[in-house]
């Protein structure tokens, strides 16, 4: 109960700056708050609760002096992205 007091409170004090989802899926209630509140924007896997990773981060990054292969970037890579 206290729990969904403090994300109601939150979601009034930052409302529009963007640390919402971070709160949500940090407390692993993204689905089931959305689901409640906002249903257009309802995650549909549990893979919601992870960002992808970009992909020109992952081209930045050197193993040995070279280039990460395609498998290595994809077992870099947020499951399900």
């Amino acid at each position: 109960r206290m729990l969904c007091f403090i994300l109601d409170e939150r979601s009034r004090e930052l409302m529009g700056e963007l640390h919402r989802w971070e709160d949500l899926a940090r407390t692993k209630t993204l689905i089931q708050r959305c689901a409640a509140f906002n249903s257009i924007a309802k995650p549909q896997d549990p893979k919601d609760y992870l960002r992808p990773i970009p992909q020109s981060f992952l081209d930045g990054i050197l193993e040995n002096g070279k280039p990460l292969t395609s498998a290595e970037e994809a077992a870099m890579q947020n499951p399900g992205w």
